[in-house]
């Protein structure tokens, strides 16, 4: 998936999000 290259605010923050679920778990 190309999420990574479109840096949007949008993109940026659910990145944040996934990331913090992935730590939470």
């Amino acid at each position: 998936m190309c999420l990574r290259e479109r840096q949007s605010p949008t993109t940026s923050m659910f990145s944040v999000q996934t990331n913090l679920t992935k730590d939470l778990k």
